[in-house]
């Protein structure tokens, strides 16, 4: 059904949710294909917030078929208006996409100490976690992994049925 429909959307928060569901269902190329489509259907955002939903969306995988400087692009636009705590986190994401990783962690680490529930940290955690790798920093890796993991562990269900804490 999505795949149906999202042609006929503009991009929207149902853009992210397709993404993520492609990515989700291991469908990697449908992904890549998606986002290069996305490109074009929507051509370049004209607001703010298209330009965070394509970031977001073009951003999760590790391959999109979208240049990745084009998606920091989109992400920093998405950051002008809005400098909350996600879009904070799609820039360091769409950063660290494109091989920026100090300019990662520096988004990362704002987008922590943004308005945010603890738990939603830990998206940024694993992110984080693999660019100060990336940088040499083994040991800070480590610990952000932990601290992931830690926070992962605090949302898991603990009964069958019950919602997820995030």
């Amino acid at each position: 059904d999505y795949a149906r429909a999202a042609p006929l959307q503009p991009v929207a928060d149902q853009t992210y949710q397709y993404a993520g569901l492609l990515i989700l269902a291991g469908d990697e190329e449908g992904y890549r294909k998606f986002c290069g489509k996305l490109t074009s259907m929507a051509g370049e955002p004209n607001d703010e917030f298209s330009a965070f939903v394509m970031a977001r969306s073009c951003a999760i995988g590790p391959e999109s078929d979208v240049q990745p400087r084009r998606i920091v692009q989109w992400a920093e636009r998405g950051v002008t208006e809005n400098k909350n705590a996600r879009a904070l986190q799609v820039l360091g994401l769409a950063q660290y996409r494109a091989g920026q990783f100090d300019e990662a962690i520096q988004s990362l680490e704002a987008s922590n100490a943004g308005n945010w529930p603890a738990l939603a940290k830990s998206q940024n955690d694993l992110v984080l976690a693999m660019a100060f790798h990336r940088r040499g920093n083994s040991g800070k890796a480590k610990q952000l992994l932990a601290q992931a993991r830690t926070r992962i562990d605090e949302a898991r269900q603990r009964q069958a049925g019950e919602p997820v804490n995030l």
